[in-house]
């Protein structure tokens, strides 16, 4: 059973078939390859130039995150102007992660001997 495509005239039963989709696949490696190589290059001389790449940053005070902490997230971003990805991601930057919170305070515990046991040698 072989694979007939008769809008391209391909007959993958027949040694010619084969022959045509083995030159086609090469080339459209070779294709690939050649703009994978020009890209490269694109941000080689770009990184050279001096030009800094990706996506500008976005510079949102401490004291403009304060004025819409009771807004939600699309609301706050429509007040600043920004996208609602944008105020997410800050206001996650200013949580604690969970493995910085501790679920219930260790009584008793000396500080000095705590930060001993995180030292790694």
């Amino acid at each position: 059973m072989g694979f007939v495509s008769l809008r391209d005239g391909l007959d993958l039963s027949t040694a010619a078939g084969r022959l045509q989709i083995g030159v086609l696949s090469v080339l459209a490696a070779f294709e690939r390859d050649r703009l994978r190589e020009r890209v490269m290059c694109g941000l080689q001389r770009a990184r050279a130039e001096g030009k800094q790449l990706g996506r500008q940053p976005y510079l949102i005070e401490d004291g403009q995150l304060a004025n819409v902490d009771g807004l939600s997230v699309r609301d706050a971003a429509k007040v600043l102007g920004v996208s609602y990805s944008v105020i997410h991601r800050r206001r996650l930057s200013r949580k604690p992660r969970l493995s910085e919170r501790s679920f219930a305070p260790e009584t008793g515990a000396d500080p000095a001997a705590s930060e001993s046991r995180d030292v790694v040698a």
